[in-house]
């Protein structure tokens, strides 16, 4: 395998170090929003980089968990919801949605762009096994 260069050697380290942003800010969805849309920043950089097949995915991932995460902290910044406040609870359904779809989006390309980062190149003259990756020898 050829040494990884230029833009494609920070696909890796970013891959990486935004999936760790993306899990911790996860534990607090409010809180942790912040971390959230940045890791899933770094993951999306890191896929226009690598030149993913998958960046469109997370770039609208990015856009979709952007405009929820902005609506959850602007109603959270007027007190929040509920009763003591005047407004309907229902006011979190379009909130919520497009955080948690923003959110499964960028989770499923994660797992595509992981798939497609760290995928084991086949050697010369060695068929691929049934799950698409190297076939092994037999181990006696």
């Amino acid at each position: 395998m050829a040494p990884v260069t230029g833009r494609t050697a920070w696909t890796r380290p970013l891959l990486i170090i935004g999936t760790l942003g993306l899990v911790v800010g996860t534990i607090d969805p409010l809180e942790g929003s912040v971390l959230i849309v940045a890791g899933v920043a770094l993951i999306t950089l890191a896929a226009f980089l690598g030149g993913s097949r998958h960046r469109r995915l997370l770039a609208s991932s990015l856009v979709i968990l952007g405009a929820g995460v902005a609506g959850m902290w602007i109603i959270s910044g007027y007190g929040g919801l509920g009763v003591d406040t005047g407004r309907s609870m229902w006011w979190l359904v379009p909130i919520l949605v497009p955080y948690l779809l923003g959110w499964l989006l960028a989770v499923v390309g994660i797992v595509r762009l992981f798939r497609e980062t760290f995928r084991r190149r086949l050697q010369p003259g060695r068929q691929p096994d049934a799950n698409g990756g190297p076939s092994s020898g037999a181990v006696k």
